[in-house]
């Protein structure tokens, strides 16, 4: 096995990586199906791309949408304390019966 001093050769670190797979439970290299295949991992990564843009655009749209209605609901809750400082004059139909006189000249 290793002592010290002892210098790594490809078998070694073949080994070492096995050994590491069966100890945590790791299965394979997920990118060892594309050895020997560049169009292939090529392609692979394009679609992991793709699905990773996909989640960022969807959580902005979440995040985006989360920040509208909260601007939605601030600019109504200040229109309404501006209602309550600000009063309106009250109208004159809102005073009583309104009498017309039409004058018959």
């Amino acid at each position: 096995m290793l002592r010290p001093g002892h210098v790594l050769d490809a078998e070694d670190t073949r080994e070492i990586i096995e050994l590491a797979k069966k100890v945590c439970g790791i299965k394979d290299d997920p990118f060892e199906r594309f050895r020997g295949d560049p169009a292939g991992l090529r392609k692979f990564l394009k679609a992991e791309n793709r699905r990773e843009r996909e989640e960022i655009r969807t959580e902005e749209r979440e995040r985006s949408r989360k920040l509208r209605n909260l601007e939605r609901r601030v600019k109504y809750a200040q229109r309404q304390v501006h209602a309550m400082i600000h009063p309106r004059p009250p109208r004159p139909e809102m005073d009583g019966p309104v009498i017309v006189v039409v004058d018959p000249r």
